[in-house]
């Protein structure tokens, strides 16, 4: 029954979208249900293809959750609804992090939605996954790179330029200036440091053996800042991270760093595999934050402020967004860090 429901939905075209939408959405769940008994993996997976079909319709999104799911997404509730019993409350299977996510967005964007710490917190647990973001996160690094690249053009044909891009007087004296990890000369002949961090490694602050402040990083110069792990004690924002055309190509006579940067990232991003849909989460951790702010949620006292021992769950948030989000997000968790 299931390969005459797949033939019938690639040979549909509807012209209308919204129509074309509850189409597919038929033929997605009429699938789930066929597999429900016998493939319970693949019966998730064919309602997480179906609710993200309409991540961008969040009114939409909102009814068919509410319809699959009335008792919510966690594991229990989530298998009774679809699979008529309910699955393990410590189950973590992609396609159920997939619906969880998609039931976290409705909620964001719905009018009724009565927030609370609660529901902050069931909302936030759902999307912020730092698995997802880091392929996403990837995925628009590469895509941003490969622009970059199909659009690059060597300024001029300067022959006091080296083959990074930088002259050959300025290499001498050592004044390299890399975008992003750069140490140059200062007004007074000292060394000014840039410690902004690296994204694939682990960066140091050493005293080097001319006696100037010096950086170690485990990647090349030019990186984005570091992911460290989970939500808590991530510090401030350095700033904003400069483009993939100002990391790599701005003043360079050849792509050579850039397309070795792209290879790079196409191996971390292969050794990462997403099967199943998800929403934009840096875009969704945006919204929540809007949220939270709207509604004074997650706050602090004033005296736990004043010690420094913890921070508002808004800035918390708004840290989690600029490390491990997508990079053209950073300038909105800035403001909020």
């Amino acid at each position: 029954m299931v390969d005459p429901i797949e033939q019938f939905l690639k040979s549909t075209v509807i012209s209308s979208p919204l129509k074309m939408r509850c189409v597919k959405a038929s033929c997605l769940l009429a699938m789930a249900l066929l597999h429900a008994n016998k493939n319970p993996q693949l019966c998730l997976d064919k309602v997480a293809l179906c609710l993200a079909d309409f991540h961008k319709y969040p009114e939409e999104l909102e009814k068919v959750c509410g319809a699959l799911l009335p008792q919510g997404s966690q594991p229990q509730e989530a298998g009774q609804a679809l699979l008529d019993k309910p699955l393990d409350w410590q189950c973590s299977w992609q396609q159920l992090r997939s619906i969880q996510c998609s039931e976290a967005v409705a909620i964001l964007h719905s009018k009724t939605s009565n927030w609370t710490e609660d529901l902050m917190q069931d909302v936030a647990d759902a999307i912020m996954l730092e698995d997802v973001l880091l392929v996403q996160k990837l995925e628009q690094e590469i895509s941003e790179g490969e622009k970059a690249l199909a659009t690059f053009k060597v300024e001029s044909k300067d022959e006091n330029k080296g083959c990074n891009g930088v002259s050959n007087d300025a290499q001498t004296n050592g004044c390299v200036d890399e975008e992003v990890g750069e140490v140059k000369k200062s007004s007074d002949g000292g060394q000014q440091l840039d410690l902004t961090p690296s994204l694939l490694g682990t960066q140091t602050v050493s005293i080097g053996s001319d006696g100037n402040w010096a950086t170690n990083d485990g990647a090349a110069a030019g990186q984005m800042p570091p992911a460290a792990a989970g939500i808590e004690n991530l510090p401030p924002p350095p700033k904003q991270t400069p483009s993939f055309y100002m990391r790599f190509l701005e003043g360079k006579t050849d792509t050579v760093e850039a397309e070795k940067e792209l290879q790079k990232l196409r191996w971390v991003l292969s050794k990462h595999p997403v099967d199943v849909p998800y929403p934009d989460l840096t875009s969704c951790c945006q919204t929540l934050l809007g949220v939270v702010l709207q509604h004074q949620l997650g706050n602090i006292t004033a005296e736990e402020e004043e010690e420094g021992k913890k921070i508002n769950f808004s800035k918390k948030l708004a840290r989690f967004g600029y490390y491990k989000g997508v990079r053209t997000y950073q300038s909105f968790f800035l403001q909020h860090s």
